[in-house]
């Protein structure tokens, strides 16, 4: 009786491989659905799938199997059944008997055209950590698993296979550092650097991981990262100071990110604060991908860098850029109407948000009780006002709240920054001739668009000149 079972599982399985087109791909769905219900409900001794299907055409059912399983949500998958069964790779070999590497697989093609599996069962199936194929492209087994994020996998390729932790992708310039960051491994990446991997390293653009990183929009999270892991003990030094093919180093993207903390990390490790400033279109970047409720958030970072930056001998240039970025953006004209129809005065606000600290001696409601001229005066640094946004202090107060209190304090951090460059202009067409108290009470009238609109015609006078003065020449 067992040996019909056996036979019977077999032969349809046999029949299955008759129905489909495994080059045209005819007849695939109805091969797999009927290929699941079978592996499910197989009874007796597994069968040895190479003497059914050819290798290729396994490797087009593993792929298949990944690819559709979440249309057909099984129980068991293909590449499950394949491992029970004690299918295992087995490499071609040339005539010194060494692996022949220059080969696509299942495991290439499912890495190329996905960023998240589940599962290492498949790296069962291509077991052998000395045969790290590649595709055409130079994509291998290894950078797949550091793509797909299989730790374990990673560190076997470097102990077993002695695979170089920055072999680089050929085609693209990528290295694994790189690809872990693309798709935020970060137990790849730092297995990675145990193994001696070179930080510094660029790919095809010429960008290092610190440039990959301090791209993100995570607040900064992967870029502290890079920072933290790569500059511990025995490893190399990372260079901040490294520029891609365009010129541009990681500042850049910390910059035009809004972030500050970042910024001030690069600093303590030798950052060069000498190079160009982002231009305003970096900034419109950041916040065309943000939603207002986080307006406090874009505002105190913009504020930080300005400081940061102005502190470094850059005057004024960064802070018209910014504002610019926040004018164009229509964020400067949201918080100025915030400021004037939004009135916290509930009972339910005052008690959470007399709760919630922006430093050790104020409160956020002793902060929105000011006016915010007053506010904008306050002696709160702009790495409270930062630790505060990048908090989760707001969303304690009620939901209706979020978006209005953010715009407000978007308008008190906003006046703070444009009031420092506006004060200048002002005196300088005065030719200085008004107190400076005098023109600071001019200016406390002024909403962050008023102060940005009055810094962009003050200006015009002096481009004028330096353009009929360019003419000349």
């Amino acid at each position: 009786m067992a040996e019909d079972d056996d036979r019977r599982c077999l032969n349809e399985l046999r029949r299955l491989r008759l129905r489909v087109d495994f080059r045209y791909h005819v007849g695939k769905y109805e091969f797999l659905e009927r290929l699941y219900r079978l592996i499910e409900n197989w009874t007796g001794q597994l069968p040895n799938l190479r003497h059914i299907f050819q290798e290729s055409e396994i490797d087009q059912i593993l792929l298949w199997d990944y690819e559709d399983n979440e249309y057909f949500r099984r129980s068991t998958t293909f590449v499950q059944f394949a491992v029970r069964t004690g299918y295992r790779d087995v490499p071609r070999l040339d005539i010194n008997d060494a692996p022949i590497l220059n080969r696509c697989t299942a495991l290439h093609r499912l890495a190329v055209h996905t960023d998240y599996c589940s599962s290492s069962a498949l790296f069962a199936i291509y077991d052998r950590y000395d045969a790290n194929y590649r595709d055409r492209s130079g994509f291998t087994h290894f950078h797949a698993a550091c793509k797909l994020g299989f730790r374990g996998v990673v560190r076997e390729f470097l102990e077993v296979g002695r695979v170089d932790p920055d072999l680089v992708v050929y085609a693209t310039g990528d290295r694994p550092l790189h690809l872990a960051i693309q798709h935020e491994r970060s137990l790849v990446f730092e297995e990675l650097l145990l193994a001696g991997a070179d930080p510094n390293l660029p790919d095809g653009r010429g960008e290092t991981p610190l440039h990959l990183a301090c791209r993100k929009r995570d607040e900064g999270a992967w870029a502290r990262l890079v920072l933290s892991v790569a500059d511990r003990e025995g490893r190399r030094a990372l260079n901040v100071n490294a520029p891609d093919n365009e010129g541009r180093i990681a500042l850049h993207a910390a910059v035009a990110n809004l972030l500050p903390d970042v910024i001030l990390a690069m600093l303590d490790r030798g950052l060069n604060m000498c190079r160009p400033f982002p231009r305003w279109r970096s900034f419109e970047e950041r916040l065309a991908a943000s939603e207002d409720r986080f307006a406090a958030r874009l505002a105190a970072g913009a504020l930080g860098v300005v400081e940061i930056f102005e502190a470094h001998g850059f005057t004024r240039i960064p802070a018209m850029h910014i504002m610019r970025a926040f004018s164009n953006r229509g964020l400067l004209r949201r918080s100025a109407l915030a400021v004037t129809t939004w009135h916290a005065g509930d009972e339910e606000f005052a008690e959470a948000a007399s709760e919630i600290r922006i430093d050790s001696s104020l409160s956020l409601y002793d902060l929105l009780r000011l006016s915010p001229s007053e506010a904008a005066r306050a002696p709160v640094t702009w790495t409270d006002y930062f630790e505060f946004a990048c908090s989760s202090g707001l969303w304690t107060l009620p939901e209706r709240h979020w978006l209005p209190c953010s715009l407000y304090l978007c308008e008190i951090m906003m006046r703070r920054l444009c009031r420092r460059v506006a004060l200048f202009r002002l005196c300088r067409m005065m030719l200085y001739a008004l107190p400076i108290d005098v023109c600071e009470a001019i200016l406390d009238s002024m909403s962050a668009l008023d102060l940005y609109s009055f810094c962009v015609v003050s200006v015009w006078p002096i481009v004028r000149a330096w353009a009929r003065e360019s003419n000349r020449h």
